[in-house]
């Protein structure tokens, strides 16, 4: 895999990171509403759909996220996309490309302003301790995609990371072989990375932050074939494999420092 130019910027300054907040927050507010004034009415869920992707790329274009999708085309029946999850972007940088429905972690919809738009866009909220949340979840996953008809992405590590080491919850996995619903997976990768990257002690707002100062934050999206799920546990660890060689390749390309332990993997996948 060749490294792709980046292109050279001026380095914004500090001065307009909170007009840029104040755009964000006004598209947010915006977008939140609209997508209330038409979901659910009939004849309208193309609206609505367009609707939410054209807020994904105004608020993209609020911290310099240019999106490039690769790999394969997203599939054209409804199905479950699997990826890593990387940063507090992942959600409108999927859904700027395709229309598309989430599961997250309860507390991202309890977030000031933003989680009533993670509300709108129809995401699924789980409470990661609750058994009764993820049989809910589940229950909502299924009937997103066989009766609205609707494609959803789960990020089965349950948390962000830089190098998705930690294995898949495969609970998505045994939906999918229940139901013969395809899942597809997706490789998230971002140039600069640690600007882009929700991890440690990272806000919400410090993260946006530095993604604001960065001349341009390149989002790559790499599709694999849709694929059947027969046995959940290990098709869950076959594309997580699949998905963080993809992601760990595209860094090791861009010349990102990767751990010793990740390059060592990547090394042997490739061996």
């Amino acid at each position: 895999m060749s490294a792709s130019p980046l292109v050279v910027r001026r380095r914004p300054s500090w001065f307009g990171v909170p007009l840029r907040f104040a755009r964000i927050v006004g598209e947010t507010l915006a977008g939140t509403r609209a997508v209330h004034a038409y979901a659910g009415k009939p004849g309208e869920r193309e609206r609505t759909e367009a609707r939410k992707i054209v807020w994904a790329q105004r608020m993209l274009a609020q911290v310099n996220v240019d999106v490039r999708c690769v790999g394969a085309p997203f599939h054209d029946a409804p199905s479950i996309l699997v990826g890593n999850h990387v940063s507090v972007v992942d959600i409108p940088v999927v859904m700027a490309e395709a229309s598309v429905g989430f599961v997250a972690k309860a507390e991202v919809g309890r977030w000031p302003i933003f989680g009533k738009a993670v509300i709108a866009v129809g995401t699924v909220l789980v409470e990661r301790g609750r058994a009764e949340s993820r049989r809910a979840a589940a229950e909502a996953i299924a009937r997103t995609v066989e009766e609205e008809r609707r494609t959803i992405m789960v990020f089965p590590a349950g948390t962000t990371s830089l190098e998705e080491t930690k294995p898949w919850r495969w609970g998505t996995f045994t939906i999918a072989a229940e139901r013969g619903i395809p899942v597809q997976p997706v490789a998230i990768s971002y140039r600069p990375l640690r600007p882009a990257a929700f991890i440690d002690d990272d806000t919400f707002v410090g993260t946006l932050s530095r993604m604001m100062r960065e001349p341009r934050v390149e989002a790559v999206l790499e599709l694999g074939e849709p694929t059947p799920v027969v046995d959940p546990e290990a098709d869950a660890e076959r594309l997580r494999a699949w998905v963080r060689e993809r992601h760990l390749a595209r860094l090791a390309a861009w010349r990102t420092p990767l751990t010793d332990e990740s390059r060592a993997w990547l090394d042997a996948r490739r061996s």
